[in-house]
């Protein structure tokens, strides 16, 4: 089983990590079909939403057909703003909020968010404290360890945190500073662990099913959230998923033919979303998708120069079937070695 979020208990360990431009509905649909057990929305603007913004609006959907616990993350500065925004998430129905203090891109950090937070933990505080007041959704914290190497925070922020009374700390193992370079420091996860009650869910460099499971063994935490690593490859989900629940999740095949039909069908979803999704039928995106499918496939580099020059999303299916049928179901590559779904021998 994976840890209670709120007074929600997960069915396991394995959570989705916020992206803005990938954890759209479909997306997270597509995870939580694979095992994870809890989705967060990309990063919504706090101010955005107080303002009633139709684009802020349009990352706001609580899909009935997603099998997982749905959280909608916040980001912004202004804690005022932050009490209108839970309470509109609250009326749509989200189960859950999430606060942004992790986010280390310029354009968000220059306004005081994401992890600006960081350098004024107090500000974070007093977000979290107008939250709770306002909503009885249970609210979660994504954050890094610190500004930078000089000024690591994590332990003391967490402790204070929790003292707020959040449901859940997840913690990126890098600073801000760091954006996504270098290693990332999972000794922090297991020191704030040590020191704090509520889950703790580590987040940082898990790739693939080994890292998972080493993630969790090494750091004692709660939950793993997993980002970058499941662009492309949603099986990771359900491989972690098997391990932690054997009796009711079954592992991945090691057949190509399941991932050539998992891709081709979400890209057609990407090609056909419905029109508030609209955005999601770029041309640019369904390729920028299918490289991320490719990821550690025979020939993967070649394909991507196939697609790179096809204009339309028919042309780039053709250059997938083509590559699978050529390419994948000739080579003596696993599966599940491309995918990195094999765990410890």
């Amino acid at each position: 089983m994976g840890p209670v979020v709120g007074g929600f208990r997960l069915d396991n360990p394995l959570i989705m990590a916020p992206m803005a431009g990938v954890t759209h509905t479909l997306f997270r649909r597509l995870v939580a079909m694979h095992g994870a057990a809890m989705v967060v929305s990309e990063m919504i603007s706090a101010e955005g939403l107080r303002r009633k913004d139709p684009g802020s609006f349009k990352y706001v959907t609580l899909d009935s057909s997603i099998p997982a616990l749905q959280a909608f993350q916040l980001f912004g500065s202004e804690p005022a703003s932050f009490e209108e925004a839970v309470k509109i998430l609250e009326d749509l129905g989200a189960p859950v909020v999430d606060i942004n203090a992790g986010c280390p891109v310029p354009k968000v950090v220059r306004k005081g968010a994401g992890a600006a937070l960081l350098r004024e933990p107090s500000r974070l505080y007093r977000i979290v404290e107008r939250v709770k007041k306002t909503s009885t959704l249970p609210v979660t914290v994504k954050l890094r360890l610190g500004w930078d190497s000089g000024s690591i925070n994590i332990c003391e922020v967490a402790k204070n945190l929790e003292e707020l009374g959040v449901a859940a700390i997840t913690i990126h193992a890098r600073t801000a500073k760091q954006l996504y370079s270098g290693q990332a420091q999972w000794e922090w996860i297991k020191k704030v662990k040590k020191d704090i009650r509520v889950p703790v869910i580590g987040n940082g460099d898990v790739g693939s099913l080994k890292d998972l499971l080493r993630m969790y063994g090494e750091t004692g935490c709660d939950g793993i959230m997993i980002g970058r690593g499941a662009l492309g490859n949603p099986w990771l989900f359900q491989a972690g998923a098997a391990h932690f629940r054997p009796d009711s999740v079954n592992p991945p095949p090691d057949d190509w033919s399941v991932f050539h039909g998992t891709a081709k069908a979400y890209i057609r979803l990407l090609a056909e979303a419905p029109e508030e999704l609209s955005f999601l039928r770029n041309p640019a995106i369904i390729r920028k998708n299918l490289m991320w499918f490719s990821r550690g496939c025979p020939a993967s580099s070649e394909f991507r120069g196939k697609i790179n020059e096809s204009k339309t999303v028919k042309e780039m299916l053709s250059a997938f079937d083509r590559w699978f049928e050529q390419v994948i179901l000739k080579s003596n590559v696993s599966f599940l070695e491309a995918k990195k779904l094999i765990g410890e021998s």
